[in-house]
């Protein structure tokens, strides 16, 4: 199990995840348009990393070998758990919807296209947008310097809602892009590459 999660399963897992991130930069710097995502995109992309080491605690814990010297079976079980403590707190924070390739104005837009479109009239505050006739509040975080904006629901509303005003935001983003930050696609393309490069070379090690 060792040689296989090692040799076979780490390097496809490491080669997905750096096959998505370079497909999400290629997307926006091609298409020269913001994408919308589910946050929780990221949750599938860690679940995928840290499967092999998971699976390998998990065969050393449950056979008949003994583990290393100098680890207990207490020790063994909190590597285990330490991976899957960190995916039940992204479960968590990865709510709501991630921008990527946005910069403040044409996320407005979009966010404010989508709004309209649904008949919702917003009342914005420094990192919120009220909306009365839901009523539900939006928190809203944009970092211009990167190009990324989240949005989710702070209170109110249900996921249905947040799931329509993502799909405006798409919609918009598809028919009037508006100007784009190319600063997260760029370093999503590298950051994969070099993933891809850590493939390789553990294939080639192998």
């Amino acid at each position: 199990m060792h040689n296989f999660t090692m040799h076979v399963l780490m390097p496809a897992s490491i080669g997905l995840v750096a096959l998505a991130f370079i497909g999400l930069g290629l997307y926006v710097l091609v298409k020269r348009r913001p994408v919308v995502l589910h946050a929780r995109w990221m949750l599938v992309t860690m679940l995928i990393v840290l499967l092999p080491p998971i699976l390998q605690q998990a065969s050393v814990m449950l056979s008949d070998q003994r583990p290393p010297a100098g680890n207990s079976g207490l020790m063994f079980a909190v590597i285990l758990l330490m991976p899957i403590t960190i995916v039940a707190l992204l479960v968590v924070q990865m709510r709501g919807y991630s921008v990527f390739g946005a910069t403040q104005e044409s996320f407005r837009a979009g966010l404010l296209s989508a709004l309209a479109n649904l008949g919702l009239s917003p009342e914005e505050t420094v990192s919120t947008i009220r909306l009365p006739s839901v009523p539900a509040e939006l928190n809203v975080m944009m970092h211009g310097s990167m190009g990324t904006g989240q949005l989710r629901l702070r209170s109110g509303g249900s996921s249905e809602l947040l799931a329509r005003i993502a799909y405006g935001m798409r919609r918009h983003f598809d028919e009037a892009p508006g100007p784009t930050n190319l600063v997260s696609p760029v370093l999503h393309v590298v950051f994969g590459s070099l993933m891809g490069l850590m493939t390789y070379t553990m294939m080639r090690l192998g």
